[in-house]
């Protein structure tokens, strides 16, 4: 293995992993990211995801996001490995990004010019040039793909990237990229940051009649779990399920993140005739939505006919268009639409985990009609902000109740409000610094 190095204005390469007869290149974009104080001799933590940590593009992405910042906030400088192909906001958008550098596997930038490297990069930026939202998660005939491992070759060049970037911890996006532990070091501290339990998620589907691939079984989540020193959770819920099945490991339950006020309910919110849904084109997301609009919203309209469903998100592109339904696609600011709105639905039937556009409806103000599943993982309260409805009929008649009663749509928003106090930025940093502590990884002061 070789490494070597050179510089343009916008990006670097940082080094080509070379063996026989294969090489593979990473660049790295210090340009499209917004550096904090200097870090000095700060010990340097590499986070090696799939796809941009920024909001506003999947609930994974987002939390993701909370999780650079909380390492931030702690005093660590990040470098940020992207290995998936969605790059838009790598060479689109910018976004402000809290770390020292965000480098990517599968594309480059010369100038303003974003190229792919892949064909799958290729696929994907193609695709938001002309406007398509063409789900990468399923497979063949209905079969939903919860994940690709990384390859050999992408382990060696992330491990190689993590050698030279001097990273005193490493922290991993979901089972798929463990592989990459096969090319560290044990000394290197490890960090999976879970997002879910996988081996819970294929028994939701598969109780549903949906195949998946891979199909994750508990023993082989087991096995992934305790080679990493440190387990990240979204929920107390799932930090249980990792303490069974990774006894060894740390574990630490490190909440998503609200930050700032919640925003006020205005008087047209109050009086609005508007249901709201935000979702990625996931197949849970999918399903929920399809589920709603056969099942739910004509029973909805047939009682309140002036009922408007606002869908923001990638989820509406598989779904033909419904009366009473306006479908926004991406948007930049989804709060913009939510403040006309005077509540929020989640008819997810399937998956698992804590579901982040519950915590985005939240930090809105707006309170929710959802199923068990879709109120999975939240803390439990004495005064919960949503409502909770199984069955089409009851689901309906949730809905028509928030649509006609404004005491009670206001007071569970009043609810929203002091629900978000739980998801305080401090009680991310705390968690993340009392687990990064434990693996012996603290910035130099």
């Amino acid at each position: 293995m070789q490494a070597a190095a050179w510089e343009d204005a916008s990006c670097k390469t940082v080094f080509t992993v070379r063996n026989a007869t294969r090489r593979w290149d990473i660049y790295e974009h210090s340009a499209l990211t917004t550096v904090g104080p200097n870090h000095g001799g700060h010990a340097p933590i590499a986070f090696v995801v799939e796809d941009f940590p920024a909001s506003n593009i999947s609930g994974p992405s987002t939390y993701n996001a909370h999780i650079l910042r909380s390492l931030v906030a702690l005093g660590f400088p990040v470098h940020v490995m992207v290995t998936g192909p969605r790059l838009g906001r790598l060479f689109g958008t910018p976004c402000r990004v809290e770390a020292e550098s965000v480098s990517t596997l599968q594309g480059f930038k010369i100038g303003d010019a974003g190229l792919p490297k892949t064909v799958a990069a290729a696929v994907r930026m193609s695709e938001a040039t002309v406007g398509l939202n063409v789900s990468p998660r399923r497979k063949g005939k209905g079969v939903v793909r919860l994940g690709r491992y990384i390859t050999p070759r992408q382990s060696l060049a992330i491990a190689e990237w993590v050698r030279l970037k001097g990273a005193a911890c490493v922290l991993i996006d979901t089972i798929f990229r463990s592989p990459v532990l096969d090319c560290l070091p044990p000394s290197v501290p490890s960090i999976l940051i879970a997002h879910d339990v996988f081996s819970e998620r294929t028994a939701s589907f598969h109780r549903n009649c949906v195949p998946v691939e891979p199909a994750i079984s508990p023993s082989e989540e087991a096995r992934i779990l305790r080679r990493f020193g440190g387990i990240v959770a979204i929920s107390t819920r799932d930090g249980d399920a990792f303490g069974r099945l990774a006894p060894s490991a740390s574990t630490a339950v490190v909440p998503p993140v609200i930050s700032g006020p919640v925003a006020s309910r205005t008087s047209s919110q109050a009086h609005s005739r508007q249901l709201f849904y935000l979702g990625s084109q996931t197949p849970h997301n999918v399903d929920g939505l399809d589920w709603f609009l056969d099942e739910v919203w004509p029973n909805v309209r047939a009682q309140v006919p002036d009922g408007l469903l606002s869908v923001v998100g990638t989820v509406r592109a598989a779904h033909p268009i419904a009366d009473g339904v306006v479908s926004h696609g991406h948007v930049e600011k989804p709060e913009t639409i939510a403040g006309a709105c005077r509540f929020a639905i989640n008819p997810i039937r399937m998956g698992s985990g804590l579901k982040m556009k519950m915590i985005d409806y939240f930090a809105v103000a707006l309170p929710c009609v959802s199923t068990s599943e879709g109120a999975s993982g939240l803390p439990a309260s004495e005064r919960p902000p949503f409502l909770v409805a199984d069955t089409p009929e009851a689901f309906a008649a949730a809905s028509v109740t928030l649509l006609r009663e404004h005491g009670l749509v206001e007071r569970l928003a009043g609810y929203a409000a002091d629900y978000a106090g739980l998801f305080a930025p401090d009680a991310a940093v705390s968690a993340m610094g009392s687990l990064l502590a434990q693996l012996d990884v603290v910035p130099v002061r």
